[in-house]
């Protein structure tokens, strides 16, 4: 019988250590029925062994294969090289002429043939340092599987040892994850792998830290106030502001909890600011730092948000739930990566988007976003700040300057807080960026309120002279968690009018590198009354500063108390008080005559009768 062979190719490319296994076969998928098991097994040093356990099931009698090709590029990073089929070594050819690229060409002899006749083979290789050490976590990435649909079964895992740390990250989202004695192990079956690339991020934390110039300039003939914004805390960061100089005149935290450091520059003076610190990073959303008061503020529309645009309320109705707007942003738009290389990041809002998909960045993918979702009722917002990327071409981002990363969060009510995604990440990488976050992402404004105020750092540049101004790095360093107690003082009348209290306010001065939020504070005074009693800092950021209006007056009309005001402040991590010195306060006050008015009025009518009738004697004496 006349045996007809037809050769498989099949082409696995590598480019630097990120794996695009692409099948082509040369053969229609009925002559074969193929599944394949490819397993990344990763050492502690960041080293992988790739095992791929290939099956090829004979459909014909009189159609079989001679060999079966890989096409691998990278060729520096690919060795140890080697075939096997049940135990025995089979032959294989490597082809290194080409600088970027190896071929490897397993041959069968002899050939398996036969109608249902199975030939099981598998191709082992390493690739050094395949594990990408990004600050505190590991990462890995294999992106997706092309022509997958021409297989007929895939399975892929990634074994990592235990002191990776956990995982943090995962893409896709349905995996199934066990352990193994000292070893993690991820898995995907071939419905998991037809969209998106896997990844993998290993490690609950990371910390990073931040160099940040502010420039500022007043050219006028009269002083003026300018404000910066400093790093901010967020459902996924928090930030240790260690060293800003020169200090503020005062920073506070504004309504979308932005921080805003306030400076008076006099006329003519230039102002360098410099801002330090480090900032801590979750893959999963925390509780918000601020709780919302309004969310209306964040259904409205903005400059670059035309929330009441027909176009963009057509949209809404369409696309009712947030996963569905995510993924027509991810779908419809296409990353211009020209406009960003050529200094062209005019931001075009959401409209531009709709008007100009192929020619988004950053920008217009969250713009969009924000638009649509808040058109159908869901709080959204814009983040803007700074995202690592080692690969510009697969996740854009600070590429040229300080030109910085955007990208959106919505208010999620199931878990009552906010939620980040990065649209724009997951049309260029193909990895999903919904579902988790990857730790690099850090926050330097929130845009909530308004489309584009704050500025970000890397904005506050002299006219016509701009210089670096943001430099980020991972940092490897421990943190000083160390926490100093709150200074209290207090700027309160010396002397109490007669017949009145008297009014000031309590200073609470937070010297720490960290805000602290939700501060329970107490006034406790012996035989005077205060008001309030209790209070509620909101937010107290670093260096910040809050003032409290205070009134005390007499509460006791047979005692003036010992003249002492005791101020209790109260957070999670440690509790402050101070004792305050009061001036003395008079006996008889408003307060004191409306508190014991039930024993004044009868005196005073009993002393008036006494005085009436003396009186009436004297006249008639």
């Amino acid at each position: 019988m006349l045996k007809l062979a037809k050769n498989i190719k099949i082409n696995l490319c590598l480019v630097f250590l990120i794996f695009f296994l692409a099948v082509w076969p040369v053969f229609g998928q009925e002559e074969f029925t193929i599944s394949q098991e490819i397993n990344y097994q990763l050492n502690e040093q960041g080293h992988c062994l790739v095992l791929q356990q290939v099956n090829m099931v004979n459909n014909f009698s009189s159609i079989y294969a001679t060999e079966y090709t890989l096409s691998i590029t990278g060729a520096q990073l690919i060795k140890n090289i080697t075939a096997t089929s049940q135990e025995k070594q089979l032959r294989t050819a490597v082809d290194r002429s080409n600088r970027n690229l190896t071929q490897i060409t397993v041959f069968f002899e002899p050939p398996v043939t036969g109608k249902n006749k199975s030939n099981q083979f598998t191709i082992s290789y390493q690739v050094d340092n395949f594990v990408e050490n990004v600050g505190q976590t590991k990462r890995v990435v294999i992106p997706k599987i092309s022509d997958i649909g021409r297989l007929d079964e895939t399975k892929l895992t990634i074994t990592a040892p235990k002191n990776f740390g956990p995982p943090s990250f995962i893409s896709p989202k349905n995996f199934q994850e066990t352990t193994n004695n000292d070893q993690i192990i991820i898995s995907f079956n071939q419905a998991d792998l037809f969209e998106k690339e896997v990844m993998a991020i290993f490690g609950d934390i990371q910390s990073m830290q931040f160099n940040l110039k502010y420039f500022l300039e007043n050219p006028t003939s009269q002083a003026v106030e300018k404000v910066i914004a400093l790093p901010p805390d967020t459902s996924y960061q928090k930030v240790f502001l260690t060293d800003l100089e020169p200090q503020p005149e005062k920073i506070i935290i504004d309504d979308d909890g932005n921080w805003l450091a306030y400076y008076f520059l006099d006329p003519q003076e230039d102002l360098t600011i410099e801002a330090r610190g480090v900032v801590q990073i979750t893959a999963e959303p925390q509780s918000p730092p601020l709780m919302p008061t309004d969310f209306f503020a964040y259904l409205g529309q903005d400059h670059f948000w035309e929330v009441n645009d027909p176009k963009i309320t057509g949209l809404a109705k369409k696309l009712t739930t947030v996963d569905q707007i995510y993924r027509y942003v991810v779908n419809n738009l296409e990353y211009d990566l020209d406009r960003i290389k050529n200094r062209q990041a005019v931001r075009q809002g959401a409209l531009g988007a709709l008007e100009n998909p192929n020619q988004a960045i950053c920008t217009e993918f969250t713009d969009l976003f924000v638009a649509l979702a808040r058109a159908a009722g869901i709080p959204a917002r814009e983040i803007n700040g700074y995202a690592y990327s080692a690969n510009p071409q697969m996740l854009p981002s600070s590429l040229y300057a300080d030109v910085l990363h955007s990208w959106p969060e919505y208010w999620d009510s199931q878990i009552n807080t906010w939620r980040q995604v990065d649209p724009t990440w997951e049309s260029t990488s193909n990895v999903d960026y919904f579902n988790k976050m990857d730790m690099v992402h850090l926050a330097f404004v929130i845009h909530g309120q308004s489309s584009q105020l704050p500025l970000p750092a890397g904005a506050y540049q002299k006219e016509n002279q701009h210089q670096k101004s943001v430099n980020i790095a991972f940092s490897q360093a421990p943190l000083d968690l160390s926490v100093k107690e709150f200074d209290i003082d207090w700027n309160l009348s010396k002397e109490a009018a007669i017949g009145k209290g008297f009014s000031g306010e309590i200073i609470i001065n937070n010297p720490n590198n960290r805000a602290f939020y939700q501060i329970e504070v107490e006034f406790i005074g012996e035989g005077v009354g205060l008001n309030p009693k209790k209070t509620t800092i909101e937010a107290l950021p670093p260096l910040g500063q809050a003032k409290i209006p205070l009134t005390i007056f007499s509460q006791s009309f047979w005692n003036r108390g010992n003249n002492q005001l005791i101020v209790k402040a109260s957070t999670n991590h440690f509790n402050t008080q101070k004792t305050v010195s009061l001036p003395t306060i008079s006996l008889i006050s408003w307060q004191t005559l409306t508190t014991y008015w039930y024993l004044i009025l009868p005196t005073v009518i009993l002393l008036t009768t006494i005085g009436f009738f003396l009186s009436k004697k004297i006249k008639n004496g």
